[in-house]
């Protein structure tokens, strides 16, 4: 067998599996590698060493091809069904399966075509084929145009009758002396022919079902041991193994290796994203303290208006739909605050992050990489467009005090109905407030009313803050809460396809090594 060869093929074809059952690699990138594969197996196909068989129709050819190749290529038949030469490719050497020795002439004329390119001979020879003169005439003229010779001796001896067997190779060799003169053949080139006694029944029993006692028994391994060194040491078989060889580490493992180091330098390059994931957060909690002192200043300077609203009010109706209207323009006030905080932010990270976007997205590694480059610009992109936290804040200008129907429902329901409570319990203080305000002249009451009178300010001053402030910490966790839970799914998702790049690094890794070890080996 030929090791090396077939380490080769072997581990081109784990190659092909790995990129076929992963997305590490981008299309572009496979398709570059799958076309190296492909070139590969036509330059095993394309090798100039070339074997001929020859032997009778029934000689055991096709048997010897499917010993060869361990599996049933060759159709085994008595008669010949065409004049053609059948050709199997084997660990890079064409094997030509000839007509036959004794076929018609116009079938020996295609055989005579095929002896021109061919570079060594493999004879087979039946018990009743070893005095057959035509036979060894070919093998002479074989002899004297240089090509090299192997003679196999196909037959059915038992083990215990390897006398009988010995006997018969014998004579060949006898025959081979005494007709060799005719041709001017000296004993030096005589001496270059060798014949190997083999059962190939049981060789090919031993080869395709994987029995290597059989096989040894059979006496092939003694072929393949002389074939090999012909291979090695007399061909130029090992210049074509070395030059696939240099082929496979120059354009797949090479270029596969250098791309999956580009591969493992692109998550240095999401730090940003983690940067840009803890910028949102301090810009979160930033903002929202900056909006609550905006709040609580707006709500101060609210209370004179309650004071007005509450003094003025001639019904609850009138102080509730006042009340009301001073809470949306609040409301209002707060919506262009934060409108303001999160634009001045954009503005502040699209300056931040812009060259980090347009760095990593020119970056050749991440040509092809749809997925890093979606995340990654997804994880940099601000808050803008249909995104804009501006454009959710002019929506709710529409909104109206906590609890009445409409967005806020839809957009921050678990703080619905809140508002309403308060101002029902706000209510029902100014009924106190308004049976207080004729007995202002009486001393103790006017005390009453004064107590009753703050708590109904402070009631709504705090009803404000509490509902403004949810109101606006609502906000600001649907717009960086929204990008920030993006940003981390992004991360996931990059953590997941990292796992994906280690796991197949690993894989590729043990190929490599194996591939170059096993080649190494035999080319030392």
């Amino acid at each position: 067998m030929l090791p090396n060869l077939i380490h080769m093929s072997n581990a081109v074809d784990q190659v092909k599996l790995l990129l076929d059952s992963s997305n590490i690699i981008n299309e572009e990138k496979k398709t570059e590698l799958f076309d190296v594969i492909e070139k590969f197996n036509q330059k095993k196909l394309n090798s100039a060493l070339n074997v001929m068989l020859f032997g009778a129709y029934n000689a055991g050819k096709s048997t010897f091809i499917n010993t060869l190749m361990a599996k049933d290529v060759a159709q085994v038949n008595d008669i010949p069904t065409t004049d053609k030469v059948d050709e199997y490719h084997w660990n890079g050497i064409t094997i030509c399966d000839t007509p036959g020795i004794n076929a018609p002439i116009e079938h020996q004329q295609v055989t005579d075509e095929y002896l021109k390119q061919i570079h060594a001979i493999v004879f087979i020879l039946r018990e009743t084929d070893v005095d057959a003169k035509n036979l060894y005439d070919r093998m002479f003229e074989m002899l004297k145009s240089n090509k090299s010779i192997f003679v196999i001796f196909n037959h059915q001896f038992k083990m215990e009758e390897q006398d009988k067997c010995q006997l018969i190779v014998q004579r060949i060799q006898e025959n081979l002396v005494n007709l060799s003169s005719s041709f001017n053949i000296n004993t030096d080139q005589l001496a270059k022919i060798n014949i190997y006694p083999i059962r190939l029944r049981a060789a090919c029993k031993g080869a395709i079902e994987g029995k290597d006692a059989l096989l040894s028994k059979s006496g092939f391994k003694d072929f393949q041991i002389a074939f090999q060194h012909w291979l090695d040491f007399e061909s130029d078989y090992p210049q074509y193994l070395q030059a696939l060889y240099n082929y496979l580490n120059e354009h797949l493992f090479h270029v596969l290796e250098n791309n999956l180091l580009e591969i493992n330098n692109i998550p240095s390059e999401l730090d940003v994203l983690l940067e840009n994931k803890r910028n949102y957060e301090q810009q979160s909690v930033q903002s929202a303290l900056k909006i609550n002192n905006k709040i609580k200043s707006l709500v101060q300077y609210s209370k004179p208006n309650v004071i007005e609203i509450l003094n003025n009010a001639q019904s609850q109706e009138q102080a509730e739909d006042e009340i009301n209207t001073l809470y949306l323009s609040l409301q209002e006030q707060v919506m262009e605050v934060l409108a303001e905080e999160i634009e001045d932010n954009n503005e502040h990270n699209l300056q931040k992050w812009q060259a980090n976007l347009e760095s990593i997205r020119n970056r050749p590694e991440l040509k092809g990489k749809e997925l890093y480059k979606t995340l990654i610009e997804n994880g940099l992109e601000v808050l803008s467009k249909e995104q804009n936290i501006k454009q959710i804040l002019l929506a709710g200008r529409k909104m109206k005090i906590p609890g009445l129907k409409g967005r806020w429902e839809k957009t921050l329901g678990k703080w619905a109905g809140k508002g309403a409570i308060a101002i029902q319990v706000l209510m029902a203080g100014y009924e106190l407030y308004n049976a207080h305000s004729e007995q202002e002249n009486a001393n103790k009451e006017i005390r009453e009313f004064e107590v009753a009178r703050y708590q109904i300010i402070n009631t709504v001053l705090e009803s404000f803050y509490q509902y403004l402030s949810e109101y606006a910490e609502g906000m600001l966790k649907l717009t960086y809460g929204k990008k920030i839970n993006e940003i981390e799914t992004s991360l996931n998702t990059i953590h997941e396809n990292d796992h994906q790049v280690d796991k197949f690094v690993q894989e590729f890794e043990i190929i490599k090594n194996n591939f170059k070890k096993f080649n190494e080996l035999e080319m030392a």
